[in-house]
């Protein structure tokens, strides 16, 4: 549109208002998707806050007053706990057997009965406080399975954990891992041990880890050592931190 068709005559008559008629009218459909936006929670600012995301769902992001981002709902997302097998101590008996992994590299391979010890990791200052820890193995077969049907490794973790300003406690996980025939060597496996439960508990809280490897229940043992590389816990995080040291 050539831009002397949008000046407004001095002694306009209707027909030369018709030019500003389509740009009104685009004008009204951009602020009716904004309106849209807003309904549907897009964008939404309020008390010095702005939200982006389904605000009437509950599920969004949310800028604070002084810049800290929440995440709220669906967009609470999951980070790990990690707890490393390589640097933990081996016990005096039923240790873990430090040996060839890859080429160039070397883990612990366990027996049945043999365990080993991680060291303590604080919670993450970005976790959901008092949301449940997800607790995994990441397993490592040492010799392919062809055997010509499954077998099958079983675990215990036990987690030492305490909250700050509170007395340690334990509890413990088991499950089997089912390896099909066909496997590979040092083909990966991720094992949910399950729900490590911290309600009440807050950043700075304690965690430790002993996995040990005991007598396969669901069919035939898997046969020789089998490499245990973490212990993790997966935990959600409602933030990128906390607001001070000590402070969610």
């Amino acid at each position: 549109m050539a831009s002397d068709k949008l000046k407004i005559p001095s002694d306009p008559k209707p027909d030369d208002l018709s030019p500003w008629s389509s740009e009104a009218n685009q004008t009204l459909t951009e602020i009716g998707r904004l309106l849209s936006s807003l309904e549907k929670g897009v964008w939404n600012g309020h008390y010095g806050k702005s939200t982006f995301g389904d605000f009437v769902a509950g599920n969004y992001s949310e800028f604070e007053e002084d810049g800290t981002i929440v995440f709220r709902g669906n967009a609470v997302v999951f980070n790990d706990l990690q707890f490393p097998i390589s640097n933990a101590k081996v016990p005096a008996a039923n240790a873990p057997t430090w040996q060839t992994f890859t080429t160039n590299t070397n883990e612990y391979g366990f027996g049945i009965d043999d365990f080993i010890d991680s060291q303590a990791n604080e919670t993450p200052h970005g976790w959901l406080q008092g949301t449940i820890g997800h607790v995994h193995l990441h397993i490592t077969t040492k010799a392919a399975n062809a055997t010509g049907s499954d077998r099958f490794a079983k675990f215990t973790v036990w987690i030492a954990f305490a909250d700050t300003g509170e007395a340690w406690q334990e509890t413990s996980f088991t499950a089997e891992l089912t390896i099909p025939d066909g496997t590979a060597a040092l083909e990966q496996f991720n094992l949910d041990m399950g729900d490590l439960t911290l309600a009440g508990f807050v950043e700075e809280s304690e965690i430790r880890a002993r996995p040990k490897r005991i007598a396969a229940t669901g069919g035939t043992e898997y046969s020789g050592e089998i490499f245990i590389t973490q212990v993790g816990i997966h935990m959600e995080h409602d933030t990128v931190g906390s607001r001070t040291e000590n402070v969610k």
